[in-house]
């Protein structure tokens, strides 16, 4: 049926998941389509044709949006209301029933009467950004490396499981964001929660110690891999591939020394005993020595290495990973062929002890050298800005909320941790500290 009014119409359009109910105020006009992409076409067009004054869309658990998305692209005038609204309004009517022509119906009824004014609808960049589940990401990141923790420390510590280990890492890295030199202060928090957690004090240490240089070789692995396809992409010229490769190299090169170096080390010293060669100039207090011997002798598996370089390796790609959702959730083309070596050169820039957490060290330098392989200033800027934002800023109350959670939980384990392994000194049983 035609509509002969020559005042535009009011549209109400009712979305389910599988049709499009579409109807107009005081009209018979009545048409359905498929709620499918390749069916948006001519829904848009039929609506073209009505010339319509207002289109009301019920917002329907976000599978409204495909065909809201398309009708705001062809620029045509759309509004999405909340069904509470809808509700109080058929109730208001009398209109009891409901069916997809009848919902349709009222929402015409409802775009005539109420007339809603028109509000700026997102993009579908913008609605991407609303529904990504950036702390799922950032948590599958501090997950795997409280992985590779766990891998490093099971035999000593066969009580502190991973998701432990996970929120004692974001403790220990809200520490290091926040102070100059922090990344010592976030050590030791970190140690000392693990304490808390039941590990044996030179078991956490030398668990968090090992991670971290097994983490910067496996960091320093990927830099050297993304100079290497930066040179392929872009021949000799291209930006930051050099030096990049050149710290990416040293890094991995010391990593290893030091690992092979202490494992070499840990082998003799378990050979002979425990013996250890002191310096007759040097005092150091008993306590500390002692300390240090057993740190030296402890063994690392190249079955536990192996599993906390994979652990590691997961976290950096996922850190990584948010990096370059920002970029698509703004719009942006990320610049993939330097995303992976611009993000090394950014980490290894964070750790300069120039400013808290690398301030404005990392988003500059991190956000200059994507521009220079091809990205956007300014959308570049942009997404550098909510990466950070997401993976390094939100850290800093996520730690405070994660220290008191392990401390609540350290207080009750104290409560009832036996008295007599806490008169004996056992340094595995939670301590009051």
């Amino acid at each position: 049926m035609m509509i002969t009014n020559r005042t535009k119409p009011y549209v109400g359009l009712d979305v389910s998941k599988k049709v499009l109910e579409l109807a107009v105020h005081e009209s018979d006009y009545r048409r359905c389509y498929p709620n499918k992409a390749n069916a948006f076409a001519e829904l848009i067009a039929e609506l073209i044709t009505l010339e319509p004054a207002l289109i009301v869309i019920e917002a329907t658990g976000g599978l409204e949006k495909p065909a809201v998305a398309a009708m705001n692209t062809a620029g045509l005038p759309i509004v999405v209301i909340n069904p509470r609204q809808v509700r109080h309004f058929a109730k208001a009517l009398g209109q009891l029933a409901k069916t997809d022509r009848l919902d349709a119906r009222v929402l015409a009824h409802y775009a005539a009467a109420i007339k809603p004014p028109l509000r700026p609808i997102k993009s579908a960049a913008e609605q991407d950004l609303d529904e990504l589940e950036w702390h799922l990401v950032n948590h599958y990141a501090y997950l795997t490396r409280g992985g590779a923790t766990r891998a490093l420390l099971r035999g000593a510590a066969p009580t502190v499981g991973t998701t432990a280990l996970a929120a004692i890492t974001v403790v220990g890295d809200a520490v290091a964001y926040v102070l100059p030199f922090g990344f010592a202060a976030g050590g030791a928090v970190a140690v000392g929660q693990a304490r808390r957690r039941g590990a044996p004090r030179v078991a956490a240490v030398w668990g968090f110690a090992v991670v971290t240089v097994v983490g910067v070789a496996v960091l320093s692995a990927l830099g050297i891999a993304a100079a290497a396809v930066a040179l392929f992409a872009f021949g000799p010229a291209a930006p930051a591939s050099g030096p990049g490769l050149v710290v990416a190299v040293t890094a991995a090169a010391g990593a290893a020394l030091v690992v092979r170096r202490w494992r070499r080390r840990a082998r003799l010293r378990a050979e002979a005993g425990g013996s250890a060669r002191r310096h007759p100039r040097l005092r150091v207090p008993a306590r500390l020595r002692a300390g240090w011997e057993r740190l030296r002798v402890q063994p690392l598996p190249p079955r536990a290495i192996g599993a906390a370089a994979l652990g590691m390796l997961l976290s950096w790609l996922a850190d990584l990973a948010v990096l370059a959702l920002a970029f698509v959730a703004l719009g942006e083309q990320p610049p993939w062929a330097g995303l992976v070596l611009a993000y090394c050169l950014g980490q290894a820039a964070s750790a300069l002890p120039f400013t808290p957490g690398g301030l404005a060290v990392v988003e500059g330098g991190l956000t200059a050298a994507l521009v220079a392989f091809g990205g956007c200033p300014a959308g570049t800027l942009t997404a550098v800005l909510l990466y950070r934002l997401i993976s390094h800023w939100a850290i800093v109350p996520a730690g405070g909320l994660a220290w008191l959670a392990l401390r609540r939980r350290a207080a009750d384990e104290f409560r009832v941790a036996p008295w007599s392994a806490l008169a004996e000194g056992d340094e595995r049983c939670p301590t009051r500290t």
